[in-house]
């Protein structure tokens, strides 16, 4: 994660609450992924993300081609982007983490010593998506995380979508490697740690109760 990355404020209960709008070009069941991913937040994390009544800072989720987001808290009516038809409840958890401030997993400083780089079996339009972060850019002190929603599998963008592009050096890993569709151990644990916060325990909120398929909020885009 980069040092300059601006974090989304904490309210006085301890929680993080991020207003969000979905744009109403999104298919019903891609809302119903949108839903499950920021219901994983809320049962696993101190993360809230709320349907955007009159905030001023939010994000807003646009229908638009390929997935992706700014990194962190941005102001007013961030861009988060997602594909309609094709969105999964993993894609949204790794654009959402994105929103709160998480850069990819692979991408981390130490990365060299938990995977190998295959450069020459990667698209060169996907080589920046794979550059290591520099050393003074830190990782919130936590063990590399193959499992991370953030965390690329062994075949992304590879030139002809077979040939491995990122491999574990631990070979002997039975961890599940990049594309997750839940937040890991390793994800909970990082947001605890960059927010200080713990998850909190609770039943049905208001905000809960709110995400229903009939509403349609519009959200930041996502990356």
């Amino acid at each position: 994660m980069r040092h300059s990355v601006q974090k989304w404020p904490k309210a006085g209960d301890g929680r993080i609450y991020v207003p969000y709008k979905v744009s109403l070009a999104f298919y019903e069941g891609d809302v119903k992924k949108i839903e499950e991913a920021a219901l994983e937040f809320e049962k696993k994390t101190c993360i809230r993300f709320i349907p955007r009544s009159s905030q001023t800072d939010y994000i807003y989720i646009h229908a638009w081609d390929g997935n992706w987001s700014f990194l962190g808290h941005q102001g007013r009516d961030q861009a988060l982007s997602l594909e309609p038809g094709k969105v999964t409840k993993g894609v949204v958890l790794h654009e959402l983490m994105h929103a709160l401030g998480f850069h990819h997993e692979h991408c981390r400083s130490d990365r060299d010593d938990h995977v190998f780089v295959l450069s020459h079996n990667v698209k060169p339009e996907w080589v920046d998506a794979i550059v290591k972060t520099t050393p003074h850019e830190h990782n919130l002190r936590t063990p590399y995380d193959y499992s991370s929603v953030t965390h690329y599998g062994m075949t992304a963008g590879s030139k002809d979508e077979h040939s491995p592009t990122l491999v574990p050096r631990d070979t002997s890993t039975r961890r599940r490697f990049g594309g997750g569709h839940t937040l890991s151990e390793g994800d909970v644990k990082k947001i605890e740690k960059m927010f200080g916060c713990e998850p909190v325990p609770r039943g049905p909120s208001d905000a809960t109760q709110a995400w229903t398929l009939g509403e349609r909020h519009t959200a930041g885009e996502l990356r």
